[in-house]
């Protein structure tokens, strides 16, 4: 059911906002530079409030009280969590860098998250979205674990089948290749100085035949190259 719902939205939201409706999606595709930090932060923001208003009126609509579960940290539940994520993301971001475009889109979007559901459901409850755990079950493994398997699902694709360089990767490479330059721009020591200094004249002495003087690098007379 939830793949087919988030499958309705993206066909008719997906042109107007981006059908952004998880803060596990905003922050994947924001590692990946594909939206602003300005419009991840308003997502997010929207996404929380939008769920906790979904709550409040199922909740006078059923004229039932919703009680938040609080879970620890369970490794298990995290596990679960972070692999459902990490399908629904992964098949997320295929479809976005291959420009697929209304009912596909919509098809690889909810097939990816009733996938994901599949995974996670052996061991949590299969949530998969921070923003609508805040009103469910309060509890690390449901609010960090789906965020560390989207955005390793996120920059996975993005580097083996996207080819791009992006988040941790392109961190290293800047590294390196900031080392490598200070290398090349590091000033020589005086014994290298000293080193490099006497030895070509020394060359071109030895080349020419001419006579040192004693204790000196430098040949005495005048030196003709052919």
């Amino acid at each position: 059911a939830a793949g087919l719902t988030l499958m309705v939205l993206v066909s008719t939201l997906g042109k107007t906002s981006g059908s952004q409706l998880n803060p596990v999606v905003t922050l994947s595709l924001w590692s990946v530079k594909k939206i602003k930090t300005v419009q991840a932060i308003l997502y997010i923001a929207m996404q929380c409030v939008g769920a906790l208003l979904a709550l409040r009126l199922f909740s006078y609509l059923t004229g039932s009280t919703a009680n938040v579960e609080k879970a620890g940290m369970d490794w298990k539940i995290f596990a679960a969590e972070a692999a459902g994520a990490f399908v629904f993301v992964f098949g997320i971001s295929s479809a976005l860098y291959q420009k697929f475009e209304g009912g596909r889109l919509a098809a690889a979007i909810g097939g990816s998250l009733f996938i994901g559901i599949l995974v996670a459901s052996p061991a949590s409850f299969a949530i998969l979205n921070p923003a609508i755990a805040l009103g469910v079950v309060w509890g690390s493994p449901y609010f960090v674990g789906p965020i560390v398997g989207g955005v390793v699902a996120a920059n996975i694709y993005a580097l083996l089948f996207a080819g791009e360089q992006v988040g941790l990767t392109t961190v290293a490479a800047k590294l390196s290749a900031t080392t490598a330059t200070s290398k090349k721009t590091a000033p020589k020591s005086r014994s290298q100085r000293q080193a490099g200094h006497g030895r070509p004249w020394l060359w071109l002495g030895q080349r020419a035949g001419r006579a040192r003087r004693p204790g000196s690098n430098f040949p005495c007379g005048r030196i003709r190259v052919a």
